[in-house]
């Protein structure tokens, strides 16, 4: 049943990043395609997976963690915010980015798995991670963001600009919503860095020591891209070099350590 599940989501994200593609390129034939039609196909995909982590992750002996179980449940939450922000702000586009990267996620999630012995973990440790996950899944589609931002900067330049400038929305509304996602994002993993000196005991016994080293650079950087946001006004390629910065070193820290314990080391693994 888990693979039905999966399957029928990788089957959404798919046909919401076509039908994305088909609507950006403006067919006449698929005019028709508006953002809800859109947000209604993620929001399947997202439910359909939601269903297939519960039953992968959420065990009798505890929560199933293994790094490509994080990874699928990284992708949900960054689709599921992105379904939310799509209700609101003009980020559907991201989608295009985003869905296929969630695809990928369950795809490997169903074909690998590891072996590591699920855990009960304590309230707080609970909420530490998820509102960490959160944090990750903001600053994932700030990412993204910052990506879509340097090709629109880069298609400006251009005499004509190109069709992507038509498509998208000005470059000033752009650069808002990235630092709303920043702000928001930065927010979420200052909780999750304190949340953790509070709940987190014995970090070099856990292998969590590099873990919240990178996190803490992570923050700095977010920290001194905002300021220099206000401050001086920061825009355009600085600040998409400083995002994409940070996010590298954030992704570092939640999912290199992961990789290299259960997957470059061996420890916990196993194929499914």
């Amino acid at each position: 049943m888990s693979t039905v599940f999966g399957l029928g989501s990788v089957a959404l994200y798919l046909t919401g990043a076509v039908l994305l593609g088909l609507r950006l390129a403006s067919l006449p034939a698929f005019a028709f395609l508006g953002r809800r039609h859109l947000v209604a196909v993620a929001a399947g995909g997202v439910t359909l997976h939601g269903v297939l982590l519960y039953q992968g992750i959420v065990t009798e002996r505890g929560l199933d963690l293994g790094f490509f179980n994080a990874l699928s449940l990284i992708a949900w939450v960054v689709v599921l915010l992105l379904v939310l922000a799509a209700l609101t702000k003009p980020v559907a586009n991201l989608g295009l980015i985003v869905l296929p990267l969630a695809a990928l996620s369950i795809v490997l999630a169903l074909a690998y798995t590891t072996a590591r012995p699920p855990e009960w973990a304590s309230l707080g440790i609970q909420v530490h991670t998820m509102v960490s996950i959160l944090a990750f899944g903001v600053l994932t589609i700030a990412a993204c963001q910052s990506v879509l931002l340097a090709l629109q900067e880069r298609q400006l330049r251009h005499k004509p600009p190109g069709r992507l400038i038509q498509i998208l929305p000005p470059l000033q509304t752009q650069e808002s919503v990235l630092f709303q996602l920043l702000g928001i994002g930065f927010f979420l993993l200052s909780l999750g860095l304190a949340s953790g000196m509070m709940f987190v005991q014995d970090m070099l016994a856990q292998h969590l020591a590099h873990k919240t080293i990178l996190a803490t650079a992570a923050w700095c950087v977010f920290a001194v891209l905002l300021w220099g946001r206000w401050r001086f006004g920061w825009r355009g390629r600085t600040a998409i070099r400083w995002c994409l910065a940070g996010f590298c070193i954030l992704a570092l820290a939640y999912l290199g350590s992961k990789l290299v314990l259960e997957v470059v080391l061996g420890e916990y693994w196993s194929q499914g």
